[in-house]
């Protein structure tokens, strides 16, 4: 799908600088480590720890890079794009409220193509059903004439006005008729049946993609909150390394817990995005998505 990857793609590109960030906060933490190792307060072994975290960092990165790399070139394909790069515009966003459900149930009985379509279905064999009936009333015809003139031919003996009726009415075709109305209400009754099921199935699926929805929203608030505690833990950490006060262990765990839950908030604005698209494809208003970023918070 389109909106998955190009949403993909800006997600890659906002991992990429979490990774980078990471990277460059593991590099200056390798280099504050050498500047401790050089005045005696803290151990070789302790600054070889932080270099091979700083490696593995650099790695992450790399392979957030590539990644990023083989979504655009998915994304160019998909726009059938040869040569240059597709930078997306439209920002990951979450909106801090939705619409009631109620709103999505209606439009999707409303506006959804699937069921539009059986409803038109609906309606064609509604009217088989009433030609097929027509065959058991009789063909009546009416059929008229004016003579506006006649020369030579005296009037008695050609009317100047005449009028008709023509009546056929067939008792008995075999059964053809019962046949084909019998048939015509199978038929209305089968797209009845499919359209009360397509109908049950599209509100379960509404349902389904709003709770989803709320879900990456709680997700979302309870992540801003762990991030900011996250980066004060950071902080306080790596002043007291450098005071001799915290091991450096101590500051790679805060400083990977704070990539961690960053690329977690990343991901939920992604999945929100997505599943938006999918719910107002589904209730066949897609032209709206762009009203919600709009007015939505966006990374």
């Amino acid at each position: 799908m389109l909106a998955e990857t190009y949403y993909g793609l800006r997600l890659a590109n906002q991992v990429v600088q979490v990774r980078e960030e990471s990277w460059q906060a593991f590099k200056r933490h390798y280099e504050d480590a050498v500047k401790l190792e050089e005045n005696g307060l803290i151990t070789k072994s302790i600054r070889l720890f932080a270099q091979v975290i700083m490696d593995e960092s650099y790695r992450q990165l790399e392979a957030a890079r590539k990644e990023e790399e083989v979504i655009q070139n998915r994304l160019k394909k998909m726009l059938k794009i040869d040569s240059g790069i597709v930078v997306p515009r439209s920002p990951l966003f979450m909106n801090e409220t939705l619409p009631l459900k109620h709103y999505y149930e209606e439009s999707v009985q409303s506006e959804n193509y699937l069921l539009n379509q059986l409803t038109l279905q609906e309606k064609m064999a509604d009217s088989r059903i009433r030609i097929d009936q027509s065959a058991y009333l009789p063909n009546i015809a009416l059929f008229g004439k004016q003579t506006l003139w006649a020369h030579g031919i005296q009037s008695n003996l050609l009317p100047r006005t005449m009028v008709g009726v023509g009546f056929a009415w067939n008792l008995f075709d075999g059964l053809e008729r019962e046949k084909r109305v019998r048939q015509a209400k199978v038929d209305r009754q089968i797209l009845g049946l499919g359209k009360e099921k397509a109908r049950d199935e599209l509100t379960v699926g509404v349902d389904k993609l709003y709770s989803e929805l709320q879900k990456a929203q709680d997700n979302v608030r309870s992540l801003n909150t762990s991030i900011e505690l996250t980066e004060e833990l950071v902080r306080t950490r790596k002043k007291a390394f450098a005071e001799g006060m915290a091991t450096s262990t101590e500051v790679i765990d805060a400083q990977n817990l704070l990539s961690h839950v960053k690329l977690a908030r990343l991901a939920a604005y992604y999945e929100y995005d997505v599943l938006l698209m999918n719910l107002l494809t589904l209730c066949g208003i897609p032209e709206t998505f762009t009203r919600y970023s709009e007015t939505a918070v966006q990374l």
